[in-house]
């Protein structure tokens, strides 16, 4: 098993407490209303948000990625830190065994906050995860972050 990792640093006017909770603690609500041309559903499985859920992910058609699951296994809302991991999806498959992130939202002077993610993604036997399609996946995040953030931004007093 092989394991391929990159670090994205994003920084945002938006409050750290505000970030975390739109991403991690009601994302299976707010990612569907934000972004319905992405998001069909997102389903909370056993769980009720916290660590240990697994949210089923359900993205609208066309999309390359059909739905994942996605198992948050560590939630700290004090710390605004989240780790979670692709377990079942169509990209796990035959070449790549999980993807895991560790997430952390960290406040900065004038309110706003820097967001830092290293995500790791475990493969199978020699397989290299090809850069480009890193590229493609941080692209779409990117997306899904400018977004939220937009959102955030004309409903201020969400998860205020």
């Amino acid at each position: 098993m092989g394991v391929s990792a990159y670090t994205d640093v994003a920084k945002s006017p938006i409050a750290a407490h505000r970030l975390f909770q739109a991403f991690y603690v009601d994302s299976h609500n707010l990612f569907p209303k934000v972004l319905p041309q992405v998001f069909s559903k997102i389903d909370l499985i056993p769980g009720q948000g916290g660590a240990p859920t697994i949210k089923l992910i359900q993205y609208r058609d066309g999309d390359q990625v059909k739905c994942m699951k996605n198992e948050i296994t560590e939630l700290d809302a004090n710390k605004l830190v989240c780790k979670n991991r692709i377990v079942e999806g169509n990209m796990i498959g035959d070449e790549i065994e999980t993807i895991c992130y560790d997430v952390k939202f960290e406040a900065n002077s004038g309110g706003g906050c820097t967001c830092t993610t290293k995500i790791e993604y475990h493969t199978k036997g020699d397989f290299v995860i090809n850069e480009e399609e890193m590229k493609k996946a941080e692209e779409k995040s990117k997306g899904i972050f400018e977004a939220v953030q937009a959102y955030l931004t004309a409903h201020p007093d969400l998860y205020a």
